[in-house]
């Protein structure tokens, strides 16, 4: 682990004390924050681990509208559910009719696994799928964790991605996710490191840089992103810093 991924710890306990004393104590952070707009990618199944990477990564999106979309691994997946507080329910999921040489019963053992599922959990930054006995189902982590290096400390785990902006050097950027559901972003711009703190945002994952005088704003996808900036005029417009960047893999 390079030096870059030791002052993580000690950057995830400076910003818990500092900006979210009361929010490390809790037990769940808010839905809309670290459950909706995810791309959540399956790692584990019945118990059984599973692996992220490929085209096809089983993964589910739940959006704020109430409908889920995805991929068990071979075919696309549409729904909805019903979420109220820790509660979590599946309606009917369709399914693309592809036939996979590959995928195929692991997709179906997911969607077996899902009507099941009555109640959620994040856990270290990962979220859990519980059925009613209390049984875990199936485990996801975030899209832009499951490509990277994967780390974890004493009340947080995190993941180092590098990324390919559109015309630009190489882009690193480690995730750090509190047990008490906060996220941050650590992200290496021109030589410098910009704590950010995850946001509430239309689509997706939005971290605003902790120094509002640097006003810059990393909006990430699946395993895409990019990196805006807060106008010099102090209005809410925002001017494009790197565009086009995809997660090509971990950090050194």
């Amino acid at each position: 682990m390079n030096r870059f991924l030791q002052s993580i710890s000690t950057l995830a306990a400076t910003a818990c004390a500092a900006l979210l004393l009361a929010a490390c104590a809790a037990v769940s952070a808010s839905p809309a924050t670290t459950l909706l707009d995810v791309e959540w990618r399956l790692i584990e199944l019945e118990g059984q681990a599973v692996e992220a990477g490929g085209r096809r990564a089983a993964h589910l999106i739940l959006s704020s509208d109430g409908r889920v979309a995805g991929s068990g691994g071979c075919n696309r997946l549409l729904g909805s559910y019903r979420l109220e507080g820790e509660k979590l329910s599946f309606g009917q999921l369709a399914g693309t009719r592809m036939a996979c040489l590959q995928g195929m019963e692991q997709e179906r053992i997911l969607f077996d696994a899902l009507a099941k599922v009555t109640r959620w959990r994040t856990e270290d930054g990962r979220l859990a799928l519980f059925d009613e006995a209390g049984t875990v189902r199936a485990r996801f982590a975030r899209a832009d964790e499951a490509a990277g290096n994967a780390y974890e400390g004493p009340g947080w785990s995190g993941s180092e991605v590098v990324y390919r902006c559109a015309g630009a050097a190489p882009l690193q950027v480690t995730y750090v996710n509190l047990k008490g559901g906060d996220a941050f972003a650590v992200l290496l711009h021109e030589g410098r490191q910009h704590l950010m703190q995850s946001r509430v945002a239309a689509s997706g994952v939005r971290y605003v840089d902790v120094n509002e005088e640097r006003g810059l704003r990393w909006y990430t996808k699946g395993g895409e992103g990019f990196l805006n900036a807060l106008a010099a005029d102090h209005t809410a417009s925002e001017r494009s810093l790197l565009g086009d960047c995809r997660a090509v893999g971990r950090g050194g």
